[in-house]
């Protein structure tokens, strides 16, 4: 039981001797962006970094078992008193650490280059992307009708002027007969800065149903002679 005591004990004080060094870390914090009217980013924007931080092991410890969200946002504030579009968010990400007892020692980026433009509107056609198979016997009978058979695009100009059409998520349909209408949607703009409206198409698709027979027909032949032959083609 001694040695026991002995070798928890031991372990108690070479822990507590490991947790009083200082360590780094590597921390995440997040970016949020509130951007003034009539505004949109030409590029978007990094939405998280990582900051190296410096704090004993105890406190590192303490911060692996306290849930945190970090963020930094950046409004129009900040915006206006940086009209070339560089943004310095060392301090900001420092206080950040300091008000839970972390030490900043390097960032992946000190600062944020914003590149913005006025919000333009655009009007182009939806392209539907469908998997339909039909049931047994039936066919399409004319091309998907959609409705509407356009959207609004809602962003800065420069990536509008590169849309030419905007296609659906993938509609997939199974067992189609007869006439049916479905909903399909609109594929999700990876630009953060680009708005689709509206988000929802509707499909009409039109199908019937084929039948196929085999029919056998008397044929009679006039006016010929024996001497003449007949070919079946």
């Amino acid at each position: 039981m001694t040695i026991v005591l002995c070798v928890i004990a031991s372990l108690v004080f070479w822990l507590s001797i490991k947790l009083s060094g200082t360590y780094t870390s590597q921390e995440p914090i997040t970016l949020e962006y509130k951007l003034p009217q009539g505004l949109a980013f030409a590029q978007s924007p990094p939405e998280m970094l990582e900051a190296s931080v410096r704090a004993t092991g105890w406190e590192l410890l303490l911060q692996s078992f306290r849930p945190s969200d970090r963020r930094i946002l950046i409004d129009s504030i900040d915006i206006g008193a940086n009209p070339d579009g560089i943004i310095s968010i060392r301090r900001a990400v420092a206080q950040a650490f300091a008000n839970e007892g972390l030490s900043v020692d390097a960032m992946t980026d000190e600062r944020i280059v914003l590149q913005m433009e006025r919000v333009s509107t655009k009007q182009v056609p939806v392209t539907l992307v469908s998997d339909i198979q039909y049931e047994g016997g039936f066919r399409s009978s004319m091309t998907p009708v959609l409705s509407p058979d356009s959207v609004i695009l809602t962003g800065p100009s420069s990536v509008l002027d590169s849309i030419a059409f905007w296609e659906t998520d993938t509609l997939t349909l199974r067992g189609v007969q007869d006439t049916l209408w479905a909903l399909a949607l609109a594929s999700t703009p990876q630009h953060t800065s680009l708005r689709v409206e509206p988000s929802q198409i509707e499909v009409l698709v039109q199908s019937q149903q084929f039948t196929e027979k085999r029919l056998y027909v008397p044929v009679q032949v006039a006016g010929t002679s024996r001497s003449d032959s007949i070919s079946d083609y």
